[in-house]
């Protein structure tokens, strides 16, 4: 995680406060606001000084961006290997693309370097055009992928769920067997002698 760029005198806190009192307050419901966040260090922490706000603000931000990359970072390493080779030949597709375009391009404008001004500006306009479309292009790849790790998300969930399902399951049958063995005993106990 980045180190605070504040200037000024050294924090009485670190980032280690800072993200158990975030955990704590996510816990209890309450907003990761900066007066929040300075009230649970010194109620609960100990804190002595009062954090100034600006860096606390700041601090409180990086945590908050370290755990959505670490979030993020989770999300794209359950993808499965067929995803991962997808938008891997996606991605140098799409670049490739773009870096021959630009260099046909470049080609054209250095063999015709004779044009006249306005046309050699067209074409180069025409190029810029060309790295904006692409860019938008790359642009919505991402928005796709965010859409698919957001999917991921649900079907991990909804495992998991299954999971404890079928964890209850068995410890249901374990208990209704257990009752059965029980019950079985019994009457095998009742049942008189000499009798099978």
């Amino acid at each position: 995680m980045a180190a605070s760029s504040n200037s000024g005198r050294k924090k009485s806190y670190n980032e280690g406060q800072v993200s158990r009192a975030l955990a704590d307050l996510k816990i209890r419901g309450l907003e990761p606001s900066v007066e929040n966040v300075a009230r649970h260090m010194i109620e609960e922490q100990y804190l002595t000084a009062k954090p100034r706000p600006e860096g606390l603000r700041q601090m409180i931000q990086e945590v908050q961006d370290a755990k959505e990359e670490q979030r993020v970072l989770k999300l794209i390493a359950a993808l499965p290997r067929s995803a991962t080779d997808f938008i891997d030949q996606a991605i140098d597709k799409s670049r490739r693309q773009l870096v021959a375009g630009i260099a046909e391009s470049f080609s054209e404008l250095k063999e015709q370097s004779t044009l006249p001004l306005q046309e050699a500006q067209e074409r180069l306009q025409s190029m810029r055009d060309e790295l904006r479309r692409k860019r938008e292009e790359q642009d919505e790849f991402k928005n796709r992928l965010s859409a698919e790790e957001e999917r991921v998300a649900v079907l991990e969930a909804e495992v998991q769920r299954k999971d404890l399902e079928l964890d209850d399951a068995v410890k249901q049958i374990i208990a209704l067997r257990a009752q059965l063995e029980a019950k079985d005993a019994v009457l095998e106990m009742l049942r008189p002698p000499g009798h099978q």
